[in-house]
Parts: structure tokens; sequence; C-alpha cells
């Protein structure tokens, strides 16, 4: 019985042990890619920020921007940071493309989009998000990042010239 107490207390003292090691020891770091959400009205031009936090490590990044066609229309999509590197981002297309001869562990924003809220945009959240991920590491390991979307609020403009 005292045996069994023993390897019971080991047992119990070894898990505890492994509960105090970071998490980060188990597993790769994930980078999360975020962006902004911003109001505007019909007719306007807003502009939401791509960032990057928690960069492992990046060499080379593809990825296809996606957006509510119905309430916006691209206007410019621009890269930036990344500590170098040269972007590469079409006109007639919604992809981006990002290289660099190392790893880049930057972490901000990495791209401005610009778009136009439809003068027939209906009032509701025009959703932006990314997809179709395709980022490797200077080892060439695949990395999977977490994405949280974005938004343009469409908002009901102001009725002016009316007086009461």
């Amino acid at each position: 019985m005292k045996q069994s107490k023993r390897v019971f207390a080991m047992i119990m003292a070894l898990i505890m042990v492994i509960s105090l090691i970071p998490v980060s020891v188990f597993a790769a770091e994930v980078p999360t890619f975020s962006i902004s959400s911003v109001n505007g009205n019909p007719g306007d031009e807003v502009e939401v920020k791509v960032s990057i936090s928690n960069n492992p490590g990046i060499m080379v990044m593809n990825y296809k921007i996606v957006y509510d066609t119905t309430r916006l229309e691209r206007v410019e999509f621009t890269g930036y940071g990344m500590g170098g590197g040269v972007w590469t981002i079409g006109e007639n297309t919604d992809k981006a493309l990002w290289d660099d001869a190392t790893d880049s562990t930057f972490n901000g924003d990495i791209m401005t989009l610009k778009f136009k809220i439809k003068e027939n945009a209906p009032v509701g959240d025009a959703k932006i998000s990314i997809k179709d991920f395709d980022i490797v590491n200077e080892a060439d390991d695949e990395i999977i990042p977490n994405m949280v979307a974005g938004k343009v609020s469409v908002v009901a403009k102001p009725v002016t010239g009316i007086s009461l």
C-alpha cells in the first residue's frame, strides 16, 4: 500500500512538472493573420490593414484576398513591412505574394487594402478574409496560419437637405 502511494505521488509530481513547461516547447509557433474592421458609407473609400503576429519565420507567402464584391470594389492593395523582400500584387487579381532569400520574423502591419464602398451597397457587413495560403520558411517547412477576418460595416448615408 505504501509503495502504491509513492508511485502515485511520483506520477502526480511528474504531471505537475510537465504542466509547467511552456506549450511552445511541444508545438511550433503558428502565425496569425488579422484584418482590421472599419465603418463607411456608400461611395466612401476605406482602408483596412492586414497584420501578422506570432511570426515564427517566413521566407515565402502567397495568398488570396477574399471580400464581399456586392458591397466593395477594389481600389488598391499595397504590401509593405516584413523587413525586406519583394511584394508582388496583381492589379487584376486578388492574390498577393511576398518572398525573400531568408526568413523574416516581422510582426505588424503588412498590407493596406483600399476599397470603395459601392453606391448601391446595402447596409451591413462586407466580410474580408484571406484564403489559399501557401507559406514556407527557409527550411521549406509548410506553415499553416490562423486567420482573423475583418469587415467593412456599411452604414446608411446621412440624409441631408431636409429641414423641419
